[in-house]
């Protein structure tokens, strides 16, 4: 059936009768809608006109322009995540880095423990690369700090087409996590991308860092705990299908 799923109204509204909350996923930002079979952002925008927040129907407003959606559900151990998606808006920008917009696009979550805390996969972005990265709390960036892990790779993507994409996450001997790009339309067994996180040093974090989920020292670890997934969106309309998580 066609329309509102969930969106970020019933987040932090769960107790308002009218809320409309989903068993399967969890919204920060924005809605999300059904749409003839698939999943979809809704016509993204950022609730302009004066309207803060989307009501309980996202009536007024989708808040879609920044797109936060994660599982309900956390995993354990070494997950993969595949999903089909298809981009409806023309994001494509060559001169995306005059503006620093090149981020605009779609993002897969991996062993997501907040929206501080996490590591995601870019497979749809405005410059038509892909890439790995983590986030750790205390930093300039929505309060965290990103770090590239993987290389950025050209692999673009046709606005309007289907692309089925796979992200794993695997924990090493050492510790470490590896986490791994596949396009299965090109290859279910040779990644696109791979990425390693070793931990590392945070130069942005400070003992008067605020941030939930904070390290007690600028060094930080690994992702290894039980996680959520979901996929991110910017300033980017788009519908995904077949999402599914399973174990390596």
């Amino acid at each position: 059936m066609d329309g509102l799923i969930t969106n970020e109204f019933a987040y932090w509204n769960p107790h308002d009768p009218l809320a409309k909350k989903s068993s399967d996923w969890q919204m920060t930002s924005g809605s999300l809608f059904a749409k003839s079979g698939t999943f979809w952002t809704g016509v993204p925008d950022s609730c302009y006109n004066d309207q803060a927040n989307p009501n309980p129907h996202s009536g007024n407003c989708t808040d879609s322009d920044v797109f936060r959606l994660n599982t309900a559900k956390k995993f354990s151990g070494d997950i993969g995540v595949s999903l089909r998606l298809k981009q409806l808006d023309e994001i494509h920008n060559t001169a995306c880095n005059n503006g620093d917009t090149c981020w605009y696009g779609t993002h897969i979550w991996l062993r997501y423990q907040s929206e501080f805390n996490l590591y995601y996969v870019s497979v749809n972005r405005a410059d038509g690369d892909v890439v790995i990265k983590r986030k750790v709390p205390c930093g300039t960036d929505n309060s965290g700090t990103y770090f590239v892990l993987g290389k950025y790779v050209k692999h673009d993507f046709k606005t309007g087409s289907w692309n089925t994409y796979t992200a794993t996450a695997q924990t090493n001997h050492d510790g470490s996590v590896t986490i791994k790009l596949y396009d299965d339309n090109y290859s279910t067994a040779t990644p696109i991308d791979t990425g390693t996180d070793h931990g590392g040093t945070n130069p942005h974090w400070s003992a008067s860092c605020k941030t939930p989920g904070r390290y007690t020292s600028a060094t930080y670890q690994p992702i290894t705990a039980t996680g959520a997934v979901g996929i991110r969106g910017d300033y980017a309309e788009f519908e995904f299908t077949n999402f599914k998580v399973y174990a390596l």
